[in-house]
């Protein structure tokens, strides 16, 4: 099973990848994000193995979000969603 959570500011976008994913057998999500301290909040609680994750949310930008992944949840994979 991979774990999913979805970082983004905008409900439509998240309810649209949430039913996109509910569909897929192996495949769930776990957890929805719309700052950037709450990914945060939501890997210290959660087992994630992906992220998909806007560039641009409140708090802390998908970049800083990046950088931070690989020191504190190495084995999170992110997955940049943009319009840019």
């Amino acid at each position: 099973m991979i774990n999913i959570l979805i970082a983004e500011d905008h409900q439509v976008l998240i309810d649209g990848l949430r039913s996109m994913l509910r569909g897929q057998p192996d495949m769930r999500v776990v957890g929805e994000a719309i700052t950037g301290p709450e990914v945060f909040h939501i890997l210290r609680r959660q087992q994630v193995d992906v992220l998909l994750l806007d560039l641009e949310l409140p708090g802390m930008s998908g970049e800083e979000i990046c950088k931070e992944l690989p020191h504190s949840y190495p084995t999170v994979k992110p997955l940049i969603l943009t319009m840019h």
